[in-house]
């Protein structure tokens, strides 16, 4: 490809990595959106660049719950003891009925939960890998690295991300200039 500046076919190279998008909502939904760039060798220009969304689900197969983690995790095993040992109380000490202690509890447990906000951190680098041989090999370009979801109650969730799952065809990868 002849880069636009020195005039020149010339060869190139991965340049800047930008994350353009990271978000995860309620349900645990991540969407991470990265940007990526081939530069030209000899002085750096953009040459081509491509854009990669990557969505994943905390709930997908061979990751942990998310509600059903943070469901539990919200009222910690202390507290249970606390509520059991006020129902009992409750019990001993009041007219009111099972049902209305039940009701109460409940109500106190619930007023005990946490609001969840989720922060998503990326750790992500440029990388390729190769598909075939001789005239028929292929190079993709995409990202690897780590996407880490925390929550504001402490619960941490790391998904590792490869480039064989991301990757872009470098042929196809669209013209800057």
């Amino acid at each position: 490809m002849r880069c636009p500046d020195c005039n020149k076919f010339v060869s190139q190279e991965p340049g800047d990595l930008s994350v353009e998008n990271e978000d995860c909502d309620d349900e645990g939904n991540i969407s991470v959106e990265c940007r990526i760039t081939q530069c030209c060798a000899e002085c750096g220009t953009d040459l081509k660049d491509a854009t990669i969304t990557m969505e994943f689900s905390t709930t997908d197969e061979g990751h942990e719950d998310f509600e059903y983690g943070h469901e539990n995790e919200s009222v910690d095993d202390d507290m249970e003891d606390a509520l059991a040992a006020t129902y009992l109380l409750f019990l001993l000490l009041t007219e009111k009925s099972e049902e209305e202690i039940v009701e109460a509890l409940t109500e106190l447990r619930d007023g005990f939960k946490q609001e969840h906000t989720y922060e998503v951190e990326t750790n992500l680098d440029n990388a390729d890998y190769s598909k075939g041989k001789g005239r028929g090999l292929q190079t993709f370009r995409g990202v690897e690295g780590d996407i880490t979801v925390k929550c504001s109650c402490g619960w941490e969730h790391t998904i590792e991300v490869k480039v064989e799952d991301n990757g872009v065809a470098a042929s196809s990868m669209d013209e800057c200039c």
